[in-house]
């Protein structure tokens, strides 16, 4: 009989209320492409993006503190704030991790949230999100052809022979197909990136931090 061990545990989900949700995240994406380009992440050296925002300094004509951390979805007080938080803690709940206690309650927090808006020929490289627990990404805006999100294998050995490489395994990397309103969420330990995207449409997406905390 065959057992699989070491599997990870990723929340892939489609909005169901994504056209209620769409135009008040479209407002508030508006108004943050005009007047607080802080929530909105900056390319690097022509195409490639930053990972999230800088913590300190100015960003795109916004200026942060060094202790500010950006926070697009509660600045603008957003449906999709409570519908992300609630997915975070059926996450968590679903997981079943050893770090909740029984007959305690829990909350998910937004720490930090950010717009990358990539138009043609941008991507991200590979990276991780340190100081957090749970990451993810919501898409706002796409047709499913502006290039995947790639999650990596966290087992790097696998890279290095092809036995037992399968549908469970995934190799070294696994795309993620993009579709509007959808939601993915995964440990922000996990390396992943973003493939180019080639079309002449944007790619508007809503990356976050989440923490887990003792209410």
């Amino acid at each position: 009989m065959i057992e699989n061990y070491f599997s990870l545990p990723l929340f892939m989900e489609v909005n169901e209320k994504y056209d209620l949700f769409y135009e008040e995240t479209e407002k508030a994406i508006s108004s943050a492409r005009k007047d607080n380009h802080k929530f909105i992440s900056r390319l690097l050296g022509g195409m490639e993006r930053e990972t999230q925002p800088q913590p300190a300094g100015i960003i795109d004509g916004g200026f942060m503190s060094p202790y500010e951390k950006p926070n697009f979805l509660e600045f603008y007080d957003l449906f999709l704030k409570k519908y992300i938080e609630h997915c975070v803690s059926r996450y968590v709940s679903e997981t079943r991790w050893s770090f909740i206690k029984p007959d305690t309650d829990y909350e998910s927090v937004i720490d930090e949230s950010w717009i990358n808006i990539d138009g043609k020929g941008c991507y991200q490289s590979a990276h991780t999100h340190p100081r957090s627990i749970i990451s993810g990404t919501y898409y706002h805006q796409c047709d499913g052809d502006e290039g995947n999100l790639v999650l990596y294998n966290p087992i790097p050995y696998i890279q290095y022979g092809q036995f037992p490489e399968n549908i469970y395994t995934c190799g070294g990397e696994l795309p993620v197909q993009i579709q509007k309103g959808k939601l993915v969420l995964f440990p922000s330990w996990l390396q992943h990136r973003t493939d180019c995207n080639r079309t002449d449409k944007e790619r508007i997406s809503i990356a976050f931090n989440v923490s887990v905390k003792e209410k």
